[in-house]
């Protein structure tokens, strides 16, 4: 809630190229996997890929399975369009990164509100926990 995604920028060239774009595009420790050409990941995988590498998380633990993700891991997002900390325009490209990544988002935008919660955010918050809740889709 009234928050925004760090790379953002980085993370939509590497959806829409399936490459993260660099100045300097040779790379003498690039792998050249032939089976890796053959079988493309998908842009979530790619992202999660790129973003352990970034925060230095290593495969062992890595326990994020993308296999599914965008099928199970809805998304809530929710901000304010006065918000004076973090420009909505931002929670936007939030949205639409995680959009381009196949995960199920929900987007509130909340006209009167700044920096801060509201109790019609926390409605909408509470309603969509309700809605996505695992125990809800199996009933």
């Amino acid at each position: 809630m009234a928050g925004w995604f760090p790379y953002a920028y980085r993370l939509s060239n590497l959806i829409q190229s399936g490459t993260e774009k660099e100045d300097d595009p040779f790379d003498p420790f690039q792998r050249d996997d032939k089976d890796e050409a053959l079988s493309p990941k998908r842009p979530i995988d790619e992202a999660v890929t790129w973003l352990s590498e970034q925060i230095d998380l290593s495969c062992a633990d890595r326990t994020v399975r993308t296999d599914n993700a965008p099928d199970m891991t809805p998304v809530f997002l929710g901000h304010g369009i006065l918000d004076d900390k973090v420009n909505v325009v931002l929670g936007r490209m939030a949205r639409e990164i995680l959009s381009q990544l196949g995960l199920q988002v929900t987007w509130k935008e909340y006209g009167d509100l700044g920096h801060w919660y509201s109790n019609d955010m926390l409605r909408d918050l509470a309603e969509f926990l309700r809605v996505n809740s695992l125990g809800d889709a199996h009933e």
